[in-house]
């Protein structure tokens, strides 16, 4: 038995602090053991007890008889320790501890739940929590929450015990819910990832729903290759607080700078293909409609459609409002709705009459008000027709009776049935949205119960259809490994000074080429005469200082650019040199470098994330990068088609697919160039970032203007820490 079957599929459980008074914390959560139907051996632990709800009590949990496989500590945060020291002399497989008091108060908190962690490493124990609500698992009967649990096909982990109740809740309206779930507080040792794992592999469980706050280090790469690459396919969603934070701060990087927690969190959820909720509404509504419809999904992908079963969607409404609404949300979402093919729109016009709008949406005009049964028949021609990957209905339907009568609340409910009948067959997905949604009308009730999404909000409905569309679409990249070490890469490295974290450019240079990287010629020399005699061939050039400690040059006229002619490049050289003081002046050289005139500045990166590891970056370039920020981000090896979708991430993607009249960027090329530089971080873990801006792009190709390779550790000590 592993560590986390013993959390969800115990033989038995002790419950230390286990009380008759449901409202206790021991109380509430030992009644929902007994009163779940749980199989297996229950052993309430409580010294002033000698029966608890018809259980024999035990006064210690050494006491405890076997099978024991799981102990639930709910004593004073004081007695947490020692109860914890018995449950390792027992060597119990599974520790949670509900009592709160710990990391989350100070660090003596965290002092504890190491200590109680070392208890039972020696011989594999597990502890969830502390600080934790209690898990759920409706196959073994098993409900140590304390709050009624509807089942159903979500699998749930969660750091906060509130929104397992939120959740809760949200299923008991949706008539569909929780398959397993672990509000595990803390996390001093059970991880959320440990927990994600258990789910995916498990079999009652469709979709899975995480509620996280917050990363150890590398746990977001742990995450990312878990999902991307685990046999289930089965979608992630996940609720994850912190899109206002400010990112991480990084001196001597744009690339780094740039790169804050939240966009790196996007980032490589999109590539793994987990939805990220911005709210637990919308986690909910996205979880229950991928658990809903995803059957029908990976249908349609086996049988070779690949574009989103919501990318077109046909809206029917029994009012222009709501369905103006759902339209704006859904673009919003990059979803369509279609204007509906001729031979559709015929077959809607013998059924619906003139007033009607019939193109997309379909606007019943009163039609439905009076006739339900029309929802029905309507949403039969609009899933036959072509383009049209779900139908959305939207308005008021279920509450037509409130104003019209009990007899035309019989038709709503013969309509609702018509509607699941419908929704039984081969098919696009239908979803309801109505201002009923969160009322018992009999009609919206048997949707419910059917499986059928029905939604309050059209935005709820639209954001809902763009997971639905998101899963359906995404299709992880084949695995790849990055290429090895080169020894030529091994000997710039260890030439450079190992005092200062940045790598001067000609060093960055010579290891980027090194790595199989296009790198335009330059020169370089401390004396102006030389150079300028040198480069003066090369007609007009740009001129850069080349100097510990000047790293962004731009910032204080380390760069001039477009010089030509050999005495005004010895002037503008000998200038650069002169800002150098004179003790630092003999490690001081300037470059010289071609212009180049032609293509749009762009910029390349490479970060090491600590919670994601090697990522690389693209985005509008030059000295406005960090104003615009108009930059995307993916995790490394990735293949050249994520790279190329990284082209189409940012904002200003037109201008590199051409603008008016220009011709488009040489794409492919870009494409490798990020491959290459995710490539260098995954095999050379002495790099932590690479900064590349600008790098003009054209038809033509790229040419790299600029080179930054920075190092990794901290304890540089000299100039170069610092940014020019």
């Amino acid at each position: 038995m592993s560590a986390l079957d013993a959390f969800f599929k115990p033989r038995g459980v002790a419950l230390i602090g286990a009380s008759a008074d449901a409202t206790k914390l021991g109380g509430r959560r030992y009644r929902s053991l007994v009163d779940s139907g749980y199989a297996g051996a229950i052993y309430p632990v409580n010294p002033r007890a000698s029966q608890i709800r018809g259980h024999r009590a035990y006064a210690c949990v050494t006491d405890v008889p076997q099978p024991l496989d799981l102990a639930v500590v709910m004593v004073r945060a004081d007695l947490v320790l020692e109860t914890v020291a018995a449950c390792a002399r027992r060597a119990i497989p599974a520790v949670m501890v509900i009592t709160a008091g710990f990391a989350e108060v100070n660090a003596a908190g965290r002092v504890l739940e190491r200590e109680m962690i070392e208890l039972l490493a020696p011989y594999g124990g597990r502890l969830m929590g502390p600080n934790c609500a209690g898990l759920f698992n409706h196959a073994a009967g098993l409900n140590i929450g304390g709050l009624h649990v509807p089942p159903g096909p979500i699998g749930l982990v969660s750091q906060s015990g509130n929104l397992v109740l939120d959740f809760a809740r949200q299923a008991a309206l949706a008539g569909s819910g929780i398959s397993r779930y672990a509000a595990i507080g803390n996390a001093a040792d059970v991880r959320p990832i440990d927990v994600i794992e258990n789910l995916l592999d498990d079999d009652a469980t469709t979709v899975v729903l995480a509620y996280l706050e917050g990363w150890s280090a590398g746990e977001g790469r742990r995450l990312y290759d878990l999902v991307r690459h685990h046999p289930s396919g089965k979608p992630l969603v996940v609720l994850k607080p912190g899109r206002s934070a400010a990112g991480r701060s990084a001196a001597l990087s744009h690339t780094g700078s740039l790169a804050g927690e939240d966009r790196i969190v996007d980032a490589a959820f999109r590539q793994a293909g987990i939805w990220r909720a911005s709210n637990a509404g919308e986690a909910w509504d996205a979880a229950i409609t991928l658990a809903r419809y995803r059957p029908a999904q990976s249908e349609r992908a086996a049988n070779g459609v690949t574009r989103g079963v919501a990318r077109g969607v046909a809206i029917l409404t029994d009012g222009g409002g709501h369905a103006t609404l759902l339209a704006d949300a859904l673009g919003l979402d990059n979803l369509e709705a279609p204007v509906l093919d001729e031979a559709t729109q015929t077959r809607l016009r013998a059924v619906l009459p003139e007033r009607c709008s019939i193109v997309n949406p379909v606007d019943f005009a009163g039609v439905a008000e009076e006739d339900p049964a029309a929802w029905a028949t309507v949403t039969a021609l609009c899933r036959a027709a072509p383009g049209i990957g779900a139908v959305a209905l939207a308005g008021h339907f279920g509450g037509y009776h409130d104003n019209g009568g009990d007899e035309l609340g019989q038709q709503e409910i013969e309509a609702a049935q018509q509607l699941v009948a419908l929704a039984r067959e081969p098919g696009p997905p239908i979803l309801l949205q109505s201002i009923h949604a969160h009322r018992e009308k009999p009609a919206l009730v048997i949707l419910k119960a059917a499986g059928l999404g029905v939604f309050r909000a059209p935005h709820e409905l639209a954001r809902a259809l763009a997971a639905l569309d998101f899963v359906t679409r995404h299709r992880p990249s084949a695995a790849r490994t990055s290429a090895p070490r080169s020894a030529c890469v091994d000997r710039v490295l260890a030439s450079h000074d190992d005092r200062a974290i940045a790598l001067l450019e000609p060093q960055s240079r010579e290891l980027l080429i090194a790595c199989g990287v296009d790198i335009p010629a330059w020169r370089v020399n401390k004396d102006a005469r030389a150079l300028a005699r040198a480069s003066a061939v090369d007609g007009a050039v740009a001129l850069k200082l080349i100097a510990p400690g000047f790293v962004h040059r731009s910032d204080f006229g380390g760069v001039v650019l477009d010089v030509e002619g050999e005495a005004a490049i010895t002037s503008a050289a000998q200038a650069l040199l002169d800002q150098v003081a004179p003790a630092d002046r003999a490690a001081a050289q300037v470059m010289s470098t071609p212009m180049i005139s032609r293509g749009i500045e762009t910029a390349f990166g490479a970060i090491r994330d600590p919670h994601f590891g090697p990522m690389v970056m693209f985005g509008l370039g030059g000295i406005h990068l960090q104003a615009i920020e108009d930059v995307a981000f993916r995790a490394a090896p990735l293949t050249e088609r994520e790279a190329r979708d990284m082209l189409g991430d940012i904002r200003a993607h037109r201008l590199l697919a051409g603008h008016r009249g220009a011709p488009p960027i040489d794409a492919a090329h870009a494409a490798r160039l990020l491959v290459q530089l995710g490539d260098i971080l995954v095999s050379y873990p002495e790099i932590a970032e690479i900064d590349l801006n600008p790098v003009i792009v054209s038809a033509q190709g790229l040419l790299i203007a600029d080179a930054r390779v920075i190092r990794t550790g901290a304890g540089a000590t000299d100039k170069s820490d610092r940014e020019g």
